[in-house]
């Protein structure tokens, strides 16, 4: 069985993550393979080769690279286009027949039919907005990030159960926890 969890940026997926990885189930984060690939000097020049305005002295610069498809959407597609097949190409590949999959671009790569379940981590906003700020992100990029992702009425569309995070940590991971038990056992309400 292989289950996705969806979410906005700052909605508690890393967290749910963390619950699936406490319980034995393998787990993968598609943000810590793209983080991988960006070590990778060929997939790198690719990226200088698509953005040339995103390099400082010749190596990609991450912090330009995000400004620039942050501030764009045709320059975030284009870049979805280059990373998007590589990171569905490895999660194919994750050797384990039962796994959890931190999905933040489900839909983005229709990646939907990868997966037995989907589940959404739904965040109010605000709550989203302050744990990026808190993070030190700008409020003018959070929103900007925020307002760059699929609206969480379409992951709705897409999900099979859905968890709110609307309470504390504790309360997630008690919530997760159940969820992802009854997924295990084949009970999914």
């Amino acid at each position: 069985m292989r289950i996705a969890i969806v979410g906005g940026i700052g909605s508690g997926k890393s967290t749910a993550l963390k619950v699936a990885k406490r319980l034995g189930f393998a787990t993968l984060s598609a943000d810590e393979v793209n983080a991988r690939m960006l070590e990778d000097e060929d997939y790198t020049a690719r990226l200088i080769e698509a953005f040339p305005a995103a390099q400082t002295d010749g190596k990609l610069d991450k912090a330009k690279l995000a400004k620039l498809v942050f501030s764009h959407k045709k320059q975030l597609e284009k870049l979805n286009s280059i990373a998007h097949p590589i990171i569905l190409q490895k999660i194919a590949q994750f050797p384990y027949d039962t796994a959890v999959v931190e999905m933040p671009v489900i839909i983005e790569c229709a990646a939907q039919d990868m997966f037995d379940e989907i589940l959404l981590v739904r965040t109010p906003l605000i709550r989203r907005i302050k744990f990026l700020r808190g993070r030190g992100m700008r409020l003018f990029d959070a929103l900007r990030r925020i307002k760059s992702q699929p609206p969480t009425r379409l992951l709705e569309g897409v999900a099979t159960v859905v968890v709110d995070n609307d309470g504390d940590i504790a309360a997630l991971e008690k919530n997760v926890e159940d969820i992802l038990k009854d997924m295990r056992a084949g009970d999914v309400k």
